[in-house]
């Protein structure tokens, strides 16, 4: 509130002859006011009056110092009832003041009310909004792991169906392969007994050819022992006795004395005789095995030779 203004101090009149003059009273400052003072025109001075010492003059001086005196209580009462506007002023001032403050807390409070309700509302669709995120996110979870179970589940059904026809593929291989060694090991037994009966057929037509070629052979050889036998006995009758070792005889028979015998020929003779009789080789098998098909020895030497250099 903005200062009032101060009263003038009202001038005191002195009358002659009073023994003591009383001062006016001054009005209080009013804090409240701020409506200006009215300005009271300086009382003339009693001495400028004509120093009369008669009763009229002192009449006259109680008169104007009653009206002082009204003058200053009415001036009083004017300056109380001013304050009390003021104070009242005052008051009502502060109560609208209070009422504007209270309004303004009011305000203020309504908007810090309506701000928490904005930021509870704010709070409240966030937390729905992730509680939404989070719902969402589980469900793509449990679909991905839907989904995943599934592939895993179409992907062991397939493997276990891929297995199957595997295993049902390799039985029935091993059913053909079964059969077709059945039917192999049925065609070798009978080409086996048809090669053991055509080689005993062999051997029989063989043993019997050799038989008929060891009885020419020996009825060749009794001859020969015959001729010799008259070719010696005429030599005999012809010559000197013979005086050659025992162990010596005739040009059919001799003695070989191992691989290291001086008698070459006689060597070669032996192990080839050993060896048709190690090999049991038949005149029918040495034509059997001729009538096969064979590749010269040179050329299968060149096709070794070629493969070799193709490695």
């Amino acid at each position: 509130m903005p200062p009032a203004a101060e009263l003038p101090s009202p001038t005191i009149a002195i009358a002659p002859g009073a023994s003591s003059p009383q001062p006016a009273p001054q009005a209080p400052a009013d804090s409240t006011d701020e409506r200006p003072q009215p300005v009271e025109p300086p009382l003339r001075p009693a001495a400028e009056a004509p120093a009369q010492p008669d009763a009229a003059q002192a009449e006259m001086r109680q008169q104007a110092e009653r009206q002082e005196a009204e003058r200053i209580a009415a001036a009083r009462l004017d300056l109380e009832r001013r304050e009390a506007e003021q104070r009242k002023a005052a008051v009502e001032a502060a109560a609208r003041a209070e009422a504007a403050r209270l309004e303004a807390q009011r305000l203020e409070a309504a908007r810090q009310a309506a701000l928490l309700q904005e930021a509870a509302r704010a709070e409240a669709a966030r937390q729905e909004a992730v509680r939404a995120d989070a719902r969402r996110i589980e469900a793509a979870r449990l679909e991905a792991e839907r989904k995943e179970l599934a592939a895993r589940q179409e992907a062991e059904r397939a493997l276990a169906a891929r297995l199957e026809a595997q295993r049902l593929e390799l039985a029935r291989r091993e059913a053909a392969r079964l059969e077709a060694a059945r039917i192999e090991a049925e065609r070798r037994e009978a080409e086996r007994l048809e090669a053991t009966r055509l080689a005993a057929a062999r051997d029989a037509a063989a043993q019997e050819a050799d038989a008929r070629r060891e009885a020419a052979r020996r009825a060749m050889g009794r001859q020969l022992d015959e001729e010799a036998a008259r070719r010696e006995a005429a030599a005999n009758a012809t010559r000197p006795s013979d005086t050659r070792p025992s162990s010596w005889s005739s040009a059919r028979r001799g003695r070989l004395f191992g691989r290291t015998d001086a008698h070459r020929e006689l060597v070669q003779y032996a192990e080839a005789f050993a060896r048709r009789i190690q090999l049991n080789t038949t005149m029918a098998m040495v034509a059997e095995a001729a009538a096969q098909p064979h590749t010269a020895p040179s050329s299968r030497w060149r096709s070794a030779a070629t493969v070799r250099s193709n490695r």
